[in-house]
Protein backbone atom coordinates (compact mmCIF):
# COMPACT_ATOMS: atom_id res chain seq x y z
CA UNK A 1 0.00 0.00 0.00
CA UNK A 2 2.94 2.07 0.80
CA UNK A 3 4.40 2.27 -2.53
CA UNK A 4 1.40 2.66 -4.24
CA UNK A 5 0.77 5.63 -2.38
CA UNK A 6 4.35 7.10 -3.33
CA UNK A 7 3.83 6.18 -6.82
CA UNK A 8 0.75 8.38 -7.30
CA UNK A 9 1.73 11.11 -9.53
CA UNK A 10 -0.25 14.09 -7.29
CA UNK A 11 0.09 16.30 -4.66
CA UNK A 12 -0.18 13.87 -1.58
CA UNK A 13 -0.62 14.70 2.12
CA UNK A 14 -0.93 11.58 4.93
CA UNK A 15 -2.09 12.58 8.18
CA UNK A 16 -1.01 10.73 11.36
CA UNK A 17 -1.16 10.46 14.99
CA UNK A 18 2.41 9.75 15.35
CA UNK A 19 5.65 8.76 13.06
CA UNK A 20 5.13 5.22 14.45
CA UNK A 21 2.80 4.40 11.91
CA UNK A 22 5.54 5.36 9.19
CA UNK A 23 7.37 1.86 7.79
CA UNK A 24 10.29 2.10 5.90
CA UNK A 25 9.08 3.18 2.26
CA UNK A 26 7.11 5.91 3.94
CA UNK A 27 10.10 7.06 6.08
CA UNK A 28 12.36 7.42 3.32
CA UNK A 29 9.80 8.88 0.89
CA UNK A 30 8.87 11.67 3.65
CA UNK A 31 12.90 12.04 3.59
CA UNK A 32 12.84 12.35 -0.13
CA UNK A 33 10.12 14.97 0.07
CA UNK A 34 7.31 12.97 -2.21
CA UNK A 35 4.57 13.84 0.51
CA UNK A 36 3.78 16.29 2.63
CA UNK A 37 3.33 14.57 6.39
CA UNK A 38 1.10 16.08 9.20
CA UNK A 39 1.53 14.74 12.72
CA UNK A 40 -1.76 15.15 14.78
CA UNK A 41 -0.28 14.30 18.37
CA UNK A 42 -2.95 13.33 21.20
CA UNK A 43 -5.47 11.56 18.53
CA UNK A 44 -6.58 8.17 18.40
CA UNK A 45 -7.18 6.10 15.85
CA UNK A 46 -10.02 8.26 14.17
CA UNK A 47 -7.98 11.45 13.89
CA UNK A 48 -10.72 13.48 12.05
CA UNK A 49 -13.19 12.66 14.83
CA UNK A 50 -10.60 13.23 17.84
CA UNK A 51 -9.23 16.52 15.91
CA UNK A 52 -11.94 17.73 13.18
CA UNK A 53 -10.71 21.31 13.38
CA UNK A 54 -7.32 20.21 13.23
CA UNK A 55 -7.56 17.90 10.41
CA UNK A 56 -10.01 20.67 8.40
CA UNK A 57 -7.09 22.96 9.17
CA UNK A 58 -4.25 20.83 7.62
CA UNK A 59 -6.45 19.93 4.59
CA UNK A 60 -7.33 23.58 3.67
CA UNK A 61 -3.66 24.39 3.93
CA UNK A 62 -2.71 21.85 1.98
CA UNK A 63 -5.66 22.54 -0.66
CA UNK A 64 -4.37 26.14 -0.88
CA UNK A 65 -0.90 24.96 -1.86
CA UNK A 66 -1.43 22.63 -4.42
CA UNK A 67 -4.33 24.70 -5.82
CA UNK A 68 -3.56 24.35 -10.22
CA UNK A 69 -2.02 27.81 -11.30
CA UNK A 70 -4.47 29.46 -13.69
CA UNK A 71 -2.34 31.69 -16.08
CA UNK A 72 -3.86 34.52 -18.03
CA UNK A 73 -4.80 33.58 -21.96
CA UNK A 74 -2.01 34.51 -24.56
CA UNK A 75 -3.41 36.20 -27.65
CA UNK A 76 -0.96 35.67 -30.40
CA UNK A 77 -1.14 38.15 -33.08
CA UNK A 78 -2.05 37.00 -36.42
CA UNK A 79 0.29 37.01 -39.53
CA UNK A 80 -1.54 40.08 -40.96
CA UNK A 81 -1.67 42.04 -37.87
CA UNK A 82 2.02 40.59 -37.29
CA UNK A 83 3.00 42.62 -40.58
CA UNK A 84 0.65 45.65 -40.30
CA UNK A 85 -1.47 44.77 -43.29
CA UNK A 86 -5.18 44.89 -42.95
Amino acid sequence: MSFKFLQTRAAKLLVLAGTDRLDKELTIGQMQGKFQLSILADSGHTIQEDQPEQVARVLFQFWQRNQPLVLPKRTVPSPRQASGTS
